[in-house]
């Protein structure tokens, strides 16, 4: 056998996600060789092999066919024709069997395994369903009350789950969500499952040896999740009962050793008190293998080579699972805190703030449309869960991404704040179902924001001065939705001290201008001020701005008393920089109220654009499969003629989606 040191490992996917197996492998004494290009190897197994090929068969030449291919936590590491397209270049791909990846990649076929051996499971029925009348079909003959949810047989990650919580559920968003569906998965093919109100979803860690074996590993928790994305999980879980534990762990061991399961892999269960349910499973490393490797003081990665007698010692492991230990892990995503719209982009500065913290990221990385989204994992161990989610709120509050592009620290921070977290009172649908996130920060952080701009425009276009005696008119500033009074804004911000002004390059917009620097805020109910760091950055005519955890867009629109001109045109802008996947309405067709007129695709989500009033569509400046910016101009529209729109014409604004 090659020596393990000069051995290569190709590691698939973005290097956010595959960082920590690359330290781990060179700890194993393997050479990780990372690929990242997404527009060579999309993450999704809709995709055809062809580009897959190209790959392996470089890393084959450049390893003398003597490497290993791990598929990190992508999609790819689903698809049963992985391990064939690596024998087919001599490369040997960690993973289960042909056999075992394509019972995981059917979860109707998984679940009748789980029938067969007596285990409890949600579906309902194993006739699938491919379309809206079917299921229509299925409530009227079974009389199946609501809400109940629609799942993808092939999986789809979040984007598999669909709850149908009446008979309006199956209009336009349902339609929505199969066209998601198709596309990520490549078919629709679904079948319903009990909705389970207030269950926590659990999820079993296990390898299972040629000799037959089976290591459990701590169990995760991974209840709070938004839109069936996990972004927060615990390991060990809080505040559930250790029978119910001990019981997911005695079904994962029957299962796997049922189905003579070789290799590593993960089994997801609903538990509801004493009950629980098998609801899935993966047949890979997930992302929520940082945290419990760390509460198991073990390698996930040297687990699954040793499984596969790739030369790679038992790995060490824990006596005891729990240890007294409490672990929370978090993700923080490129999206809005708010709407949870993707928003990818480039990034000017980023700040761990913690040596523990490694984020793989640096000043002048592109966050590119089609990756996953995820920026980084941060995990937190501690003696106590007090102690842990104090530890976490401490990183997190340190934690630091400026530019074109928005994450999701303040949602996070908010949910670990929440007093039913802090209790370990939550469960699978708390963050979407209730939990309510805060809108608008306080009048002095948007007030702050507009004065930061003002300041950003007026160091680059000097204010102009008095004219015949009378001052200059004051411009109308727009914080988020808010108006900003001028008499408000400092003229010259608190500076702590002078802000750092820079240009980065975004390859989809150009050179961008903007700055940073910390502020000094005052809040009316103290005296006390608050030092906060800030960025800004001019994006299509407006500028984004990240003051604290808080990013908000800002505007400045004509003075009072400027002469507009009238006219009933209107602009569609993009909601996200991406992808046009759709245009729904040709050239001078009306357009219904609410009705969706196009569909942006970013980070793999759909984004619809609806409009608040009727249109007539005048001109499209972009069709199918155009790559579009955060802003940017999409169809000039022209509003209906009325009465009110005669007698009050007003200005050409921004349309947005609702």
């Amino acid at each position: 056998m090659t020596s393990r040191k000069s051995r290569k490992i190709l590691l698939l996917g973005e290097f956010s996600t595959t960082k920590n197996l690359g330290r781990a492998a060179e700890s194993l004494g393997f050479q990780p060789v990372y690929h990242t290009g997404c527009a060579e190897l999309p993450g999704l197994p809709r995709r055809d092999l062809s580009a897959l090929k190209k790959v392996f068969e470089k890393f084959s030449h450049d390893s003398n066919a003597q490497g290993l291919v791990h598929p990190g936590v992508t999609a790819w590491a689903e698809r049963p024709e992985l391990q064939t397209t690596g024998q087919e270049f001599g490369l040997a791909v960690v993973a289960p069997t042909a056999k075992i990846l394509s019972l995981f990649n059917n979860r109707m076929s998984f679940l009748l395994e789980v029938e067969k051996l007596g285990l409890h499971h949600l579906a309902l029925s194993f006739d699938p369903f491919s379309g809206v009348r079917e299921v229509q079909r299925f409530i009227k003959q079974t009389r199946q009350g609501f809400p109940f949810v629609l799942k993808s047989a092939r999986g789809g990650g979040n984007f598999g789950v669909y709850v149908v919580h009446g008979p309006l559920s199956l209009g336009a968003e349902f339609h929505l969500w199969l066209e998601q569906l198709r596309w990520n998965v490549g078919e629709v093919l679904l079948f319903p499952e009990k909705y389970l109100e207030g269950s926590r979803h659990l999820s079993v860690p296990f390898v299972r040896l040629n000799d037959g074996k089976i290591h459990c590993f701590p169990v995760v928790d991974g209840s709070l999740q938004c839109r069936f994305r996990k972004i927060i999980e615990v390991c060990p879980p809080h505040c559930v009962d250790s029978e119910i534990l001990e019981k997911v762990i005695r079904w994962t061991r029957h299962l796997v050793d049922s189905w003579q399961y070789v290799g590593f892999g993960s089994i997801e269960f609903l538990v509801d008190g004493s009950r629980a349910f098998v609801v899935g499973g993966q047949a890979r490393l997930n992302t929520s293998y940082p945290l419990w490797e760390k509460v198991a003081q073990t390698s996930a990665l040297g687990w699954q080579l040793h499984a596969l007698d790739i030369g790679v010692p038992t790995p060490p492991l824990a006596s005891s699972p729990n240890r007294g230990v409490q672990g929370i892990g978090l993700r923080i995503y490129a999206e809005d805190s708010l709407f949870h719209l993707p928003q990818p982009g480039v990034i000017q500065e980023v700040d761990s703030g913690s040596d523990s913290v490694t984020t793989g990221l640096t000043s002048g990385d592109q966050v590119s449309p089609c990756d996953s989204g995820l920026l980084c994992t941060v995990q937190e161990l501690g003696e106590s869960w007090t102690k842990a989610l104090a530890g976490l709120r401490e990183k997190l509050d340190q934690f630091w991404i400026s530019g074109s592009l928005q994450t999701n620290e303040r949602l996070l921070l908010e949910l670990l704040n929440h007093p039913w977290v802090r209790e370990g009172i939550f469960h699978t649908g708390f963050v979407d179902e209730e939990f309510l996130p805060q809108v608008l920060p306080d009048a002095e952080i948007l007030e702050g924001m507009a004065a930061c701009c003002r300041y950003f425009k007026e160091s680059t276009e000097p204010r102009s001065e008095k004219v015949d005696g009378v001052p200059p008119v004051e411009e109308r500033w727009i914080v988020g939705e808010r108006w900003v009074r001028p008499a408000r804004l400092l003229r010259t911000p608190d500076w702590v001290s002078p802000p750092t002004s820079w240009v980065v390059k975004d390859p989809g917009k150009g050179e961008l201008e903007g700055l940073s620097g910390v502020l000094r805020i005052i809040s009316s109910e103290s005296t006390k001020p608050r030092l906060m760091r800030v960025s800004a950055i001019l994006l299509n005519g407006r500028w984004l701005v990240r003051l604290g955890k808080w990013f908000m867009p800002v505007r400045c629109l004509a003075p009072k008393g400027v002469t507009e001109p009238k006219s009933l045109k209107r602009r569609l802008v993009a909601l996200v920089s991406g992808r046009v996947h759709a245009v729904l309405f040709r050239k001078g067709v009306w357009v219904g109220t609410h009705d969706t007129i196009l569909i942006l695709e970013s980070l793999g989500v759909f984004v619809p654009h609806a409009l608040p009033i009727e249109v007539r569509v005048l001109e499209w400046n972009v069709s199918h499969g155009d790559a579009v910016t955060q802003g940017q101009e999409l169809a000039v529209l022209e509003m209906r003629r009325t009465v009110s729109t005669v007698k009050k014409n007003k200005p050409d604004l921004d349309l947005r989606s609702d």
